[in-house]
């Protein structure tokens, strides 16, 4: 089976006033149709630049030195700028860190959602216009058809999220990247869009790579978990694949993973993403446990929480 992205011997360097910095080392990656693939590393560790890489938008002083990118049967390194500009949205999509930046202050989100659709889908207005409000109710924000006629900055940061995750989807890319797509949200709505995303995998069966640079909280890049995930070390540069296990055979099942698809990474890296798991799970445990207590009468709010039991000071500690 032909993978929908594959990275061959990928090595990248950044041209300095003081030499060439190896930014990716010798990286190889498969993603299957249908397959979510977690790239996981530090702040540095070349995510981002390899995300950009493969949408071919990488800045002037960018070398690549060895290696081979390819969409299917595509050489993306042998485009041209206008089929590059054809590739990009039609063929392979990306969402990025911060929503704010990836919306026109200047136009309307109906007027850029339609745009997007009628570019790679090839709709009409009329078409375009009824597919966005549909996208939109899709990704669950309310009243699709009046934020289609609100400007950017009349939204939430989590609605403007929703927004390019539902142009993302609703242009039928092969592969879509996300980009570190939760860290300019506050916490409680980044784990509302990685339900989403989720959902819309589900739904759509569509191949993504999503590159995260910290273990989120209660385990939510776990459960949902993606098929496999790949550690970028920035000592070797080189990603390790490997499907990390489930707590339980209950959750493996319930998140359609394989148990003879679950494998223990080799590099130190990756042993400490697996044992970084743990401490997550068992944190929210201790932490689902907590439950507000009403402050008993006369007794103020700071005062209701400095009288907690042991054991909740125990929980957070934790």
């Amino acid at each position: 089976m032909t993978s929908a992205l594959s990275i061959q011997n990928y090595t990248l360097d950044y041209v300095t006033t003081a030499g060439p910095v190896r930014v990716l080392h010798d990286i190889s990656l498969q993603i299957a149709p249908g397959e979510v693939l977690g790239l996981v590393g530090e702040s540095g560790s070349g995510k981002s630049s390899l995300a950009w890489a493969l949408m071919r938008h990488l800045p002037d002083n960018a070398r690549e030195v060895a290696g081979s990118l390819r969409l299917g049967d595509i050489d993306l390194q042998r485009l041209s700028p206008r089929e590059l500009i054809r590739m990009r949205g039609r063929r392979l999509g990306m969402v990025f860190q911060d929503p704010s930046t990836s919306l026109n202050p200047t136009l309307t989100i109906g007027r850029q959602i339609t745009e997007a659709l009628i570019q790679h889908r090839g709709l009409k207005p009329r078409d375009a216009d009824a597919l966005a409000i549909d996208l939109l109710g899709q990704v669950d924000l309310n009243n699709p058809a009046a934020i289609m006629r609100r400007y950017p900055h009349e939204i939430s940061g989590g609605e403007k999220q929703r927004v390019i995750i539902a142009t993302a989807f609703g242009c039928r890319p092969d592969v879509i990247l996300f980009d570190e797509p939760t860290t300019a949200l506050d916490v409680i709505t980044g784990a509302r869009i990685l339900e989403l995303f989720a959902r819309l995998r589900r739904e759509t069966g569509m191949p993504t790579s999503s590159a995260r640079r910290a273990m989120p909280t209660r385990a939510h890049l776990w459960t949902p978990c993606p098929d496999r995930n790949a550690v970028l070390s920035m000592t070797s540069r080189l990603t390790r694949s490997f499907s990390p296990p489930p707590t339980s055979k209950s959750n493996m099942a319930a998140a359609g993973c394989s148990e003879t698809r679950r494998r223990q990474p080799r590099k130190r890296s990756g042993l400490r993403f697996v044992a970084a798991r743990s401490s997550v799970s068992s944190a929210s445990q201790a932490l689902a446990s907590l439950r507000w207590r009403a402050p008993l009468p006369g007794l103020h709010a700071s005062q209701a929480i400095s009288a907690s039991t042991s054991t909740r000071s125990t929980a957070c500690a934790t």
